[in-house]
């Protein structure tokens, strides 16, 4: 069965809840941990149903509250050279759209790195969906293994509020991504150019959060950090309260890992797996930035700035 006849059986071409009807062997629940999925490994959470379909495909479906998220593998497939090329020609394969059209649908992000593990890899995250209707997040993610592409696909429902695959309540594609491991892979390591990239200064800044961070040459960066809180004192009276942070230390980049050493105290002293990559809207006009993660900290992503 083609990819594009699963997601049909799923549902997704319609946007609509799923339906296992015509898998093909079903594995029950993931039980957490490192997962195998024919041609590559990774970290996956518990809970959700493996469906493995005769061509190599699989697809795995969870439920959070009530929203319906699906994780797939494809099979390998000959890559033209070219990785965002080829996510977007995925996209329009599975999906019968332009990924790149703006209004009415929000604009496209595209994406593209290379990890320090030494694969190279491109995204294109869309959401879709009737107006009306409850749109739905999807994401193709590309990884070139020499002459063939890796595919995975996710669906959730829009970034902004989706349970599983989310910007602001949970998201499980980091850990995916930094567990990503492919069975013969055996490109060189770019743990260095990693290094390389990652030197000079990083910021984020929200409405609530604020940091920085600066990489150096010589093994030692910076931070600052701050976080502001409000709080209804009284009917028409907010206060304000602003916590800050700075430190120095070492670091050192090992694989897709930065360990921190600080210099006072242990506050950043530890681990976080990270990336350095690029960003777009347009394909045109390309944004470098800094993500990172901590074993008890969300991914968050900084701009370069300097």
């Amino acid at each position: 069965m083609g990819f594009r006849r699963r997601l049909a059986a799923l549902g997704l071409l319609a946007l609509g809840a799923p339906s296992l009807a015509l898998a093909q062997t079903q594995r029950g629940s993931t039980r957490g941990g490192t997962e195998q999925a024919g041609y590559l490994s990774f970290t996956f959470p518990a809970g959700w149903a493996r469906v493995d379909y005769p061509d190599g495909g699989i697809v795995y479906t969870g439920q959070i509250r009530d929203e319906v998220c699906t994780f797939s593998v494809l099979p390998l497939r000959p890559s033209s050279g070219d990785l965002l090329r080829d996510a977007i020609a995925v996209f329009s394969e599975l999906f019968k759209t332009d990924p790149l059209t703006h209004y009415p649908f929000p604009d496209p992000v595209l994406v593209r790195g290379t990890s320090p593990l030494g694969w190279s890899y491109a995204g294109l995250q869309k959401s879709l969906g009737h107006v009306g209707d409850e749109k739905r997040g999807i994401y193709v993610f590309v990884v070139g293994l020499g002459g063939r592409d890796a595919v995975l696909v996710t669906t959730s429902k829009r970034p902004l509020v989706s349970n599983c695959f989310g910007e602001l309540v949970k998201d499980e594609w980091p850990p995916i991504f930094y567990s990503l491991r492919f069975q013969g892979w055996n490109g060189p390591s770019q743990e260095k150019a990693a290094a390389q990239k990652l030197l000079g200064t990083w910021t984020l800044a929200t409405g609530s959060v604020a940091g920085q961070f600066t990489f150096a040459s010589n093994g030692r960066y910076g931070t600052t950090a701050a976080a502001q809180q409000r709080t209804l004192v009284a009917p028409n009276q907010v206060l304000a309260t602003t916590q800050a942070y700075s430190g120095d230390g070492a670091y050192a980049v090992k694989g897709n890992t930065l360990v921190f050493t600080e210099d006072r105290g242990n506050t950043r002293s530890g681990v976080a797996q990270f990336r350095v990559e690029q960003i777009s809207k347009d394909g045109q006009t390309w944004t470098d930035q800094f993500c990172m993660t901590k074993s008890d900290v969300p991914d968050v992503c900084y701009k370069r700035t300097r």
